[in-house]
Parts: structure tokens; C-alpha cells; sequence
């Protein structure tokens, strides 16, 4: 690889860190149970669509630029995700530890080592599903998703690899298409448990088609995908006003499909779907006169954060529940930023 790296190809989009910070504050306020934001945990779907969309636009100028190497990217995402990764772990399992009792201890550090390897989301996979009450008594329940994105890094840039470079919209159809046939693929999953292939069969997706979708990364590429088609986004640019049109309408569905969805509800689905086209046209729309939704300072803050905060919130919350279930909202939230602004610092001076 040339002098060209990874991050100096990689334009900044304040708009995206703001949406970014939108997704962190999501999960965060529906782990923290906070009303009526039950839906909140769509911020991971969105997180998803950035990354699709920026790692896209990564691998897919260097190997314009003919400055790519699979290991160089590679190496490129293990220094973003895995040192503040390994910080968060050694200081859950410090925390573990000392507060666990051996009965829920054990499967904690088998989660670690998982969350290590990049496979915590088949760990997860194979224990109770993400919205039972038992998630509370698992620290690392949601490093699944870093898992999920994991294991994306390392196959799309082949997949990149394989789209015409000179014709970005034949790009967008193919990769358009793919969408619609992974989303369909995933919809027939979620229906095997009631279907005639699964009356014989105690195979994980019979078992429980719902929960394989959710956990599994092939059944999530398709919300990668609409990130990764905004790339090739083919057709005429909107005009401001366009642009602020559909910002606003965009904005608004995440905010109210955050607040009306609800665990109990069949996702990613269609209601994932629809929250990822909504992220999508976010990101095709960057200028609009609403880009003060997003690119105000508390949001790009949050957004500037969202790792670390995306991190340790959720380690904070359930060994703090594990020894007082009376813990307040304010406490937590106290608890969550106190420990996120520490360990952000931490990795910023190392």
C-alpha cells in the first residue's frame, strides 16, 4: 500500500458522526429503559448502514487509487475496533470478577474469549434470545454486533472486488439486487419454524428462525448492502430543497420507528428494512437546510463517542443491576458517561 492510507481516502461526513451518535443514543436509551423509546435498539440497523456505506466507499476508492491490500485493511480495522475492544473487556472482566458469582461467571468468560475471537454472535446465538430477561445477567451481549461487523470486513472487499468500477450505476443495481434477494432469504428463514421443512428437523434455524436471523451476519447483509448501494447512488443529485425534504421525513421515521417498534415485534424484517432505507437516504442527503439536526454539537459529540459509549454502557449496566435492581435512570445514565468520558480519554492518550 502507498502513502495513501485508509483514513486520508476517507472523506469526513459531519452529518454521518451525527447520525452516528443518533444510533448510540438509541440503544442506549432502550437498555436503559427509557420511555417511549422501546424501539431504540434500531440504532444497531443504522450502525450497520454506516458501515456498509463507509467501508464501501473505503476499499472501493483505494482499489481505485490501486492502493489496496486485503491485509492492509485488514490491519486497518483490527487497530479501529480491537485496542478499545481489549480495554473494555479487561475491564468488565476485572469487574466480573469481583461481582459475579460463579454461576454467572463461568459463562461470562466463555463469552470473552468469543467476543476475542470475533465470534460472540454464534455464542449468543446459542443461548436465550437478545430481548429476554436473562440478557441482564450477560456483560457482553452486546459485543454480537461488533462480531457481525467483524466478520463483514473480512469478506466484502472481495465482494468489492467483483463490481463494475466504471459504471456506477450497473454497481447500484447489482448491489440493489442482492438487497432484495438476501432480504428474501431472511424473510423464508423467519417463516421455517411454522413450515413443512421443519416439522422433522431440530436444526438451529427450525428451532427458532427469529432469533438465527437476528445474530447472524448472512441475514444482516442486506442492511450492509443498502449502505454499501448509497455508494453508487447513480442518479441526479437532489437540490437543497429536495435534500431537506427528505432529510426531514427521514429523521422523523427513525425518531418514530424508534419509539413504535417493539421488541415483541418480527425484526430485522420489514420493519428493519424500512429503518435502513430511512438511514440511507440520510446519508444521500447531506445538505440539506436540515442538517442542523444532525450536525449540532451534541450529536456529533455523541457521534464522536458512540464507540467507547456503545462499549461500556452496557457492561456498566448490568454489573451495576447485578448488585442493586434499584439502581434509577439517573444513576445509570450518571454511572454510563462517567465510565465512557474515563475510558475515551484513556485510548485517546494511549
Amino acid at each position: 500500500m502507498n502513502s495513501n492510507s485508509y483514513e486520508e481516502i476517507k472523506r469526513f461526513r459531519p452529518d454521518i458522526e451525527g447520525l452516528r451518535g443518533v444510533a448510540a443514543l438509541a440503544v442506549i436509551s432502550y437498555h436503559l429503559q427509557v420511555h417511549p423509546f422501546e424501539g431504540g435498539f434500531i440504532g444497531v440497523d443504522i450502525f450497520f448502514i454506516i458501515s456498509g456505506f463507509l467501508i464501501t466507499r473505503l476499499v472501493y476508492e483505494a482499489q481505485q487509487q490501486r492502493s489496496f491490500t486485503y491485509l492492509g485493511f485488514v490491519k486497518s480495522r483490527f487497530s479501529r475496533l480491537y485496542p478499545a475492544l481489549i480495554f473494555c473487556l479487561t475491564i468488565t472482566f476485572i469487574g466480573g470478577f469481583l461481582l459475579l458469582s460463579p454461576i454467572h461467571f463461568i459463562p461470562f468468560a466463555e463469552s470473552l474469549v468469543y467476543a476475542i475471537l470475533g465470534t460472540s454472535n454464534f455464542y449468543f446465538l446459542s443461548q436465550a434470545g437478545y430481548f429476554d430477561l436473562s440478557s441482564y445477567l450477560k456483560p457482553l451481549l452486546h459485543t454480537w454486533t461488533l462480531s457481525v461487523e467483524w466478520q463483514f470486513y473480512l469478506l466484502w472487499p472481495f465482494l468489492v472486488c467483483m463490481v463494475p468500477k466504471s459504471n456506477p450505476k450497473k454497481a447500484f443495481l447489482i448491489l440493489a439486487g442482492l438487497t432484495v434477494i438476501l432480504f428474501l432469504i431472511q424473510e423464508a428463514i423467519y417463516r421455517l419454524p411454522n413450515s413443512s421443512l421443519c416439522q422433522k428437523s431440530s436444526t438451529v434455524l427450525c428451532r427458532d428462525g427469529g432469533e438465527s436471523i437476528y445474530f447472524l451476519m448472512p441475514s444482516r447483509a442486506f442492511e450492509f448492502l443498502i449502505g454499501a448501494a448509497t455508494t453508487f447512488f447513480p442518479f441526479a443529485k437532489f437540490s437543497k430543497l429536495g435534500a431537506t425534504f427528505l432529510n426531514f421525513i427521514s429523521v422523523g421515521a427513525i425518531l418514530a420507528l424508534a419509539i413504535l417498534i417493539d421488541p415483541a415485534d418480527k425484526f430485522p424484517s420489514f420493519l428493519g428494512l424500512a429503518v435502513c432505507i430511512f438511514a440511507g437516504i440520510i446519508i444521500l442527503t447531506p445538505r440539506g437546510y436540515t442538517s442542523f439536526i444532525l450536525e449540532n454539537c451534541v450529536i456529533r459529540f455523541a457521534g464522536r463517542i458512540s464507540y467507547s459509549l456503545y462499549l461500556f454502557h452496557w457492561p456498566v449496566i448490568v454489573l451495576w443491576r447485578y448488585i442493586d435492581t434499584k439502581i434509577t435512570l439517573i444513576d445509570n445514565v450518571i454511572m454510563v458517561l462517567i465510565f465512557t468520558f474515563f475510558c475515551d480519554y484513556f485510548l485517546l492518550s494511549i
